[in-house]
């Protein structure tokens, strides 16, 4: 390992052309592909287009593996299409996606073999129902029943594999989850794996801060959705957002430089709803830079030392920084220090690169502590590695993400770190997380803003696939909340007639002899091969598909993702859904043990108050537990010290405990001061007991709707 890490730093300091050499798509596929990343919707002159580019595939010999490649690469876009509904002229479709996906998986893809992963796993592709339903499968074939509990998990992992070996770097980021969260068996067999983790997180860091040169790391859409703040999001379609930006171009044009800056930056790190471009951050850097900015001068060499929005320009790099230098600025000594290091644009001197990465260093600049850390590593004196370490890891805890993966690297080694897989794993993790994908939250967030509740819950449920931190909590309250697929989008019975009727099946199919795809399966059959070699009766398996579970099923895998992120919510909801038996089937034990994870958690005040709440209540009427009013009491206060808004609730409880023969305070007082003053004395007492009766049933209903109201108020 010690051996790895010196050849790491070596290839660090002369930064490495990016080894990445992908076949090159068609002008029209980089199109298709520019909407899906923009989640915008495709022109219908694009899919028109679209559609003739498989009718003119003529000539496609499935004899060539390049056309294969091709036809894959299309098949994919064409799934992406009907899984994030980007199609005009139809509806959403998610059934569409999977089939596709699973096509081109066949032709090799690694990409389809990804999204087959991601929808195995959350059994979006049609096992749902099947789940759901297992009592129902079970009479038929307990052999079925026994592998679809299996089924998801272990398929996602094989498909999920395999893309990896194909180094696709989402693949690659989902199976180091995988093995850090325990994602690889069934819900008996968690199969946990820090070494494991460690390889694949690895590998997808070296591929983007050694192998990739330009690669600039993303920033992080950790916005948490509430239940309360979900119909606001929506509602809110970044009018301020656009206003600001509009206002900045408007001063832009004026050539004031502090618009010009900003906007520079928006565009150069993809900020305030803008995508990321760099052709204009390079053209604002440069008015920037010409009126003077040192700011904009430092960035505009960064871009042309990287070749970003611009040809790479040694010269035009050292001049930039140079300027800058002058100017004091700390960051573009960072950037002289690589052309020196390097022999970029001028001659190779290494002590100079060295002067001016300690004084960015030490000027608190994580970049510069970075790569002086980075460069003291390899020297012999170990008073040097020492220093070393404390650079790196002073720059990966300003958030510097090379720097994390590095200090990971450390922890795995051992030699000059304590050995530590976690804090290594850990490390590497949120480095990895900083990669392209990190734009997918922000795109969820995008969605949800515009109304498309179905695509931000698909993006943040990707995203939680990939272990980015709140997408799993924001996926699950989308479903909780909202219907976030059509009515018979998770219908998989009809399967058969809904791609026997697509334009580009169609297509395939006539030329199917030169194509070599289809290969004359029945498209249920192609679908759903691995159920039919358990159990043949195709006819149990359609009327099962038929009838699709709530989607609050998809909530609560979703929550299922999140409490592995210890989200306190995620095991209150998880709670009640046993309580009342929502998508589950109701179970008080594992309602109660899942409110009891919630005092585990530390500083979470205000959802332990809900969670002794609801264990309060459930000690009082022995539901899950055994019946004690005294702890029952003990809880509803608990609650009340954590939570002063929870007074009424608590109130009510305790009062209700004083007929159950808790002697609390509220009890007593309420039965000494309601002596109401009466004639009939027998009448009296009738009424009063119809009265207390009555009262007594709507406190009780009041009192268990608070379990689930309590939830939405105090979030």
């Amino acid at each position: 390992m010690a051996a790895f890490l010196l050849i790491f730093f070596a290839y660090l300091s002369i930064a490495l052309q990016t080894k990445l050499h992908l076949s090159k798509s068609p002008p029209l596929f980089q199109q298709i592909q520019t909407s899906i990343d923009n989640i915008e919707p495709l022109s219908p002159e694009l899919y028109d287009s679209f559609l003739s580019y498989f009718r003119d595939r003529k000539y496609f010999n499935h004899s060539d593996p390049n056309n294969h490649s091709l036809l894959a690469k299309a098949l994919n876009l064409k799934a992406k299409l009907h899984l994030y509904g980007l199609i005009q002229t139809d509806f959403p479709d998610i059934r569409k996606a999977a089939y596709f996906f699973k096509m081109a998986s066949n032709l090799g893809s690694s990409e389809a073999l990804y999204f087959e992963s991601f929808m195995t796993f959350f059994q979006l592709d049609g096992s749902l129902s099947l789940r759901y339903h297992l009592d129902t499968i079970s009479a038929h074939s307990p052999r079925l029943a026994e592998y679809l509990t299996k089924r998801s998990k272990v398929n996602s992992f094989i498909s999920a594999y395999f893309s990896a070996m194909q180094n696709h770097s989402e693949a690659v980021l989902a199976m180091g989850y995988k093995y850090v969260q325990g994602l690889n068996g069934d819900s008996n067999n968690l199969i946990k794996n820090c070494p494991s983790a460690a390889i694949y997180y690895h590998e997808i860091n070296k591929l983007l801060y050694l192998e990739h040169e330009t690669f600039i790391p993303k920033f992080i859409e950790k916005k948490r959705l509430t239940f309360e703040n979900l119909d606001a999001e929506i509602r809110n379609n970044k009018a301020e957002e656009h206003e600001e930006i509009e206002f900045l171009r408007m001063q832009a044009n004026q050539n004031k430089l502090d618009a010009i800056v900003k906007l520079a930056y928006y565009y150069f790190y993809g900020l305030k709803g803008l995508i990321r471009n760099y052709e204009y951050a390079f053209e604002h850097f440069s008015k920037a830079s010409h009126l003077g900015d040192i700011s904009a001068k430092t960035s505009l060499g960064y871009m042309y030392l990287k070749g970003l929005g611009t040809a790479k320009n040694y010269r035009s790099a050292y001049k930039e920084f140079n300027d800058a230098v002058l100017r004091k600025d700390t960051r573009a000594k960072c950037g002289l220090g690589l052309l020196y290091m390097n022999g970029w644009g001028v001659e190779k001197n290494e002590k100079a690169a060295m002067n001016y990465y300690k004084e960015a260093a030490d000027a608190g600049n994580a970049e510069g502590q970075y790569l002086y850390g980075s460069h003291l590593l390899s020297s012999s004196q170990r008073s040097l590695i020492k220093q070393a370490n404390e650079y790196i890891n002073l720059a990966a805890h300003q958030g510097h993400a090379a720097a994390m993966y590095a200090l990971g690297l450390l922890h795995l080694d051992g030699n000059h770190l304590f050995y530590s897989c976690e804090i290594a794993v850990g490390m590497m993790k949120s480095a990895a997380e900083r990669g392209l994908w990190a734009d997918k939250m922000k795109l969820a967030h995008l969605a949800l803003t515009r109304g498309n509740k179905r695509i931000s819950f698909l993006l943040y449920l990707e995203s939680a696939y990939l272990g980015l931190a709140n997408s799993a909590i924001n996926s699950a309250l989308l479903a909780d909340k909202y219907e976030v697929f059509g009515p018979e989008e998770l219908d998989y019975s009809g399967i058969e007639d809904l791609i026997a009727n697509d334009e580009i099946f169609r297509i395939i199919k006539e030329q199917e002899n030169k194509l070599n795809v289809i290969k004359n399966t029945n498209i249920f059959d192609f679908l759903y091969e691995d159920i039919l070699q358990i159990f043949h009766d195709k006819d149990v398996i359609k009327k099962t598909l038929r009838n699709p579970p709530t989607q609050k099923i998809l909530a609560k895998q979703a929550y299922s993702i999140a409490k592995l992120e210890n989200d306190p919510f995620s095991f209150l909801r998880l709670g009640d859904f046993y309580f009342y038996g929502i998508a589950v089937k109701q179970d008080y034990e594992k309602a109660y043990k899942s409110y009891a994870e919630v005092l585990k958690l530390p500083l979470e005040e205000i959802y332990q108050a809900q969670a002794y709440f609801n264990m309060a209540y459930m000690h009082q009427y022995g539901l899950g537990i055994s019946q004690d009013l005294n702890k029952s009491w003990e809880f509803y206060n608990k609650t009340y010290q954590l939570n002063k808004y929870a007074l009424f609730s608590v109130k009510i409880s305790q009062f209700l405990l004083g007929f159950q023969g808790v002697e609390g305070e509220i009890g007593l007082f309420m039965l000494e001061t309601w002596k109401p003053k009466i004639t009939d004395i027998y009448a009296g007492i009738i009424g009063i007991g119809v009265i207390i009766w009555l009262g007594i049933e709507i406190l009780r209903m009041r009192q268990r709707n608070l379990i689930e109201s309590l939830n939405m108020k105090l979030d």
